[in-house]
């Protein structure tokens, strides 16, 4: 499947050999190319509110491109954008658990702290974008 926007490919674990790495994977992630927005604290104490690059998703955890410094431990607000129309957002709480410095650029392995996103329309801060179920009672289905 090719790569772009709103793809998703799944990855298999590898199998380890002398020359492989041996995944230690919970559950099985998917390569995308989404958008993500991280919010919080950068290394240095900085108010951290920074667009980047979704390249991989699990259940468990996420890797994403973002030019901002980050360090091993840093918790963060990360909202990822669902390639849904009218726009979607999923918002986890994350940390840090490896930086990978490449010829790419540098990368971040996090981890989710929350079991469930809550879902927005918007990547702004606030609860104005959280999206809530309402349920229509009987009564305002006759109007």
């Amino acid at each position: 499947m090719a790569r772009g926007k709103g793809y998703v490919t799944a990855m298999t674990n590898r199998v380890a050999s002398e020359d492989s790495v041996t995944e230690r994977r919970r559950a099985r992630r998917f390569t995308v190319d989404w958008d993500v927005v991280v919010r919080g604290k950068d290394a240095l104490g900085a108010n951290l509110d920074e667009p980047g690059n979704l390249r991989d998703l699990s259940s468990r955890g996420a890797f994403l491109s973002i030019p901002a410094q980050l360090k091993v431990g840093m918790r963060f607000e990360l909202l990822i954008r669902m390639p849904l129309e009218p726009e979607r957002w999923m918002s986890f709480t994350a940390e840090i658990v490896r930086i990978d410095k490449g010829l790419e650029g540098a990368g971040a392995a996090t981890k989710f702290l929350t079991v469930r996103p809550q879902l927005r329309s918007s990547p702004r801060a606030g609860s104005g974008g959280i999206l809530e179920i309402h349920r229509s009672s009987s009564s305002d289905e006759s109007l």
